[in-house]
């Protein structure tokens, strides 16, 4: 085999020297005590053995001076990434090579790591893994072929970490640069072309299709997150539309056609309506019923069924789909069938009697509220009798926002249905509230969740987001200031007070609580907690975002 022809090299050595003391000063402190024998001299804690660090440095000169000296810790990490080809392949391949030597130790220890992708000319096959080595040592290995998302590939994500330094001093991210030059080689030496704007994930799937001969659609890198088996394809005319149609029983113009002209769908939310309805029925549903702003392609082989949904039942979620502007309704509507199974099993025989979107999203925050009032009781909330001053409208730059405060299970849910996150979770969360600021309408659906969280000092915005938890933008910020401002100016007079909560059980039991600072001998929480001991409630913060439904 001939020699390797570099086309891309750039390395990166990271020196980092830490020198000791070459003694260990004992910090001296008395405690006291009654026993005579216990008054002794003590030093707070550190490790048995350790010395006292005297500096520490990242310059080369300081590394190779202190190589060999015992009260010095030296590390060194070298990453070398290569583009390299031969008559017979293209390779890209990522070297991690790390030695270092603890402080007082007599040697050093070696660790080196290779990730690589590899294109197979003849073949048109692309190899990707891993090896690690200790000292000349395997340790191990593992390598795959007919991968079709590279964000799976190791070698994707250790390029995510390396980056070079410019002429000017700035840190340059090389992976989406080193990964471009790679696959357009490969495109280049194979005689192939890349469809337009396509990212390199989407490029790096392109390529598997067309080496492995499958006939795709224009819309094709929603089929890229999911294993796509060359033989059962080949099996279906080596079509993956058709392939993926019969996997899951699918049929008709109207599936074929999502299929093949959009990205952007939920292929689990069209086969589990496509089970659900008949073949007629599903066809009735507008495309757009089925799209998103953002790509929602996950799938599985599990998807599930639902029963006890009537004909009617069946219509009515057609007309609800069809007069929907809302790209979360697909989603939605899961979770309502969901709801019905669930309150079926507690006895509750409801029907699905909306026709319209309006109507959906009532209906959907009452089965929301009934299955939760099952789950876990109905949430009401109590901040005193002024809290209701948070409420005020503010106005800026000629446009007012209101903020509702959330204290009831319904509004949580309602806040939750709208946003698509999990604000829902926070009904019952003593070291917090929500506000509901919404821009235009006190109703209105352009809306940012923000979290006031109760501190010693006093309240704090933790968190503050828009639709699907996405950041705001900046017409957001000064409003959101104002409130956080006149709401801590409420809660230092004591018109926004710690929450107390009642909840309502189905069997008629109700619970009430209180938060409160609770003092540990002289410390005093940080957060306040329920003043019940009550495994019903939530005590401990969540220091999680918003998350999105599932």
């Amino acid at each position: 085999m001939s020699e390797m022809t570099n086309l891309f090299k750039v390395q990166d050595v990271i020196y980092r020297t830490e020198v000791f003391e070459n003694f260990n000063e004992i910090k001296k402190k008395t405690i006291e005590s009654d026993d005579i024998f216990a008054n002794f001299e003590t030093e707070p804690y550190r490790p048995q053995g350790a010395f006292k660090l005297k500096f520490k440095s990242y310059d080369e000169t300081v590394f190779l001076e202190n190589y060999g000296n015992p009260f010095v810790e030296v590390h060194m990490k070298r990453k070398t990434l290569v583009i390299e080809e031969n008559e017979n392949k293209i390779a890209l391949k990522f070297y991690s090579y790390n030695n270092y030597r603890d402080v007082s130790k007599k040697f050093f220890r070696t660790r080196r790591e290779i990730s690589y992708l590899t294109f197979n000319i003849k073949r048109k096959t692309f190899y990707s893994g891993e090896l690690r080595l200790k000292k000349k040592v395997k340790i191990s290995s593992k390598m795959s072929i007919h991968k079709t998302d590279l964000r799976n590939l190791s070698i994707y994500n250790n390029l995510m970490y390396f980056y070079m330094t410019s002429k000017d001093g700035d840190s340059i991210r090389l992976r989406d640069e080193v990964i471009t030059t790679f696959l357009n080689r490969v495109a280049e030496r194979t005689g192939t072309k890349f469809d337009t704007e396509l990212d390199n994930n989407d490029k790096f799937y392109q390529l598997y299709l067309k080496f492995s001969g499958i006939k795709y659609p224009d819309a094709f890198s929603k089929f890229k997150s999911f294993y796509t088996p060359k033989k059962e394809i080949k099996e279906n005319g080596n079509n993956l539309v058709t392939w993926f149609m019969n996997k899951n029983n699918l049929k008709g113009t109207k599936i074929r056609e999502l299929l093949n002209k959009y990205n952007n769908i939920d292929l689990n939310g069209i086969i589990t309506f496509y089970r659900l309805f008949d073949q007629d029925l599903f066809n009735n549903i507008n495309i757009e019923s089925f799209l998103s702003e953002k790509y929602n392609n996950y799938y599985s082989d599990y998807c599930p069924t639902f029963e006890n949904v009537s004909k009617k039942e069946k219509e009515n979620i057609v007309k609800i789909l069809n007069t929907s502007n809302s790209e979360t309704v697909l989603n939605s509507l899961w979770d309502h069938l969901q709801y019905k199974e669930s309150l079926i099993k507690y006895g509750e025989y409801i029907k699905i009697t909306a026709t319209n979107y309006d109507d959906y999203v009532k209906e959907h925050s009452e089965w929301s509220t009934l299955v939760q009032s099952y789950r876990s009781g109905v949430v009401t909330r109590f901040y005193g009798e002024d809290s209701y001053l948070i409420e005020k409208p503010i106005t800026h730059n000629g446009e007012t926002y209101y903020p509702v405060l959330l204290k009831t299970t319904e509004q949580y849910e309602g806040e939750s249905m709208v946003q698509s996150n999990c604000v829902r979770t926070y009904s019952e969360k003593p070291y917090c509230f929500i506000v509901s600021l919404r821009n235009g309408s006190v109703t209105g659906d352009n809306r940012a969740s923000i979290e006031f969280r109760y501190g010693v000092d006093g309240l704090k915005v933790v968190q503050k987001l828009g639709k699907y938890n996405k950041g705001l933008s900046e017409e957001w910020l000064s409003p959101i200031h104002e409130l956080e401002g006149f709401a801590n100016y409420l809660y230092s007079k004591n018109m926004i007070k710690l929450p107390e909560m009642s909840k309502r059980f189905p069997n008629g039991k109700t619970i009430k609580c209180f938060a409160e600072f609770k003092e540990d001998g002289k410390i005093k929480n940080m957060f306040p907690v329920w003043s019940n001991d009550n495994s019903l409630l939530e005590n401990e913060p969540d220091y999680n975002l918003f998350e999105d439904l599932p």
